[in-house]
């Protein structure tokens, strides 16, 4: 089978069932659910529809294997790290 469709399959799959909250294919993780929870990572602090939804109730956070609250906790932990190395590279040397 030639690369392109390899590759082609699955980003065909992503753009027709990233909406799909709820799709429920199996235990492995792929590009759609990653898609999916980069899309409700995205909207957090907006008043989007999947905002309002009970996360742990989404099949892709399941099958990525960290919980929606341990996701957002450890985004929130890499931004303050990132703030953290940004201010010590802004310093300005005497």
């Amino acid at each position: 089978m030639p690369i392109h469709e390899l590759i082609e399959a699955p980003l065909i799959t992503v753009a027709s069932e990233h909406e799909d909250f709820f799709r429920n294919l199996g235990i492995n993780l792929n590009y759609t659910d990653i898609v999916i929870i980069t899309n409700f990572l995205t909207q957090i602090g907006t008043d989007h529809p999947s905002t309002k939804l009970d996360w742990n109730t989404v099949p892709a956070f399941n099958r990525i294997s960290i919980s929606p609250e341990n996701c957002i906790s450890a985004i929130k932990n890499t931004q303050d790290e990132l703030a953290h190395i940004q201010q010590a590279f802004s310093r300005q040397l005497p």
